[in-house]
């Protein structure tokens, strides 16, 4: 009897051999450039949302310290601002994981290289899984908010 292969992937026997003709190269190069693209352009809105929440805590802070009877309104616009902070980091995971797998495509692509290919398709991965987990809470918070919503 003959032994299969074993990989370090779960489910596959054998390695795969993936030849790619020049027209999947082009379309690899073409989505990587704008994927890579699209990543820098999501790095500088988190950047200047950021800047926004920053600015807007210093802000209430001022404010606050001006206003001696602001006090709740001052705490609940602190609150805010950190969960809009807290958004922008979860929103800043994505854009890491497509700048990542695009700039590993480039270089397998002008390199040749399958180590670099199999890097871009596992961070491709990682964002594809990161995306479905958000998908899957944002569908639990809307079944708790829908009940919440009918009996208040």
């Amino acid at each position: 009897m003959e032994e299969s292969k074993v990989t370090d992937v779960p489910g596959v026997a054998e390695k795969p051999s993936l030849p790619f003709d020049v027209a999947d190269i082009h379309n690899i190069e073409t989505a990587a450039w704008w994927g890579r693209f699209l990543a820098i352009v999501q790095f500088v809105m988190l950047g200047l949302g950021t800047l926004g929440v920053l600015l807007a805590l210093l802000a209430v802070a001022g404010v606050g310290a001006a206003v001696p009877g602001l006090g709740m309104m001052g705490a609940a616009s602190v609150v805010s601002l950190s969960v809009c902070l807290v958004a922008i980091l979860v929103a800043f995971v994505p854009a890491f994981y497509l700048y990542r797998s695009s700039v590993r495509a480039l270089a397998a692509v002008k390199g040749g290289s399958g180590t670099a290919m199999s890097e871009a398709i596992f961070n491709l991965r990682r964002l594809a899984v990161f995306q479905g987990i958000m998908v899957i809470a944002v569908i639990v918070v809307y079944l708790f908010m829908i009940p919440m919503a009918i009996f208040s």
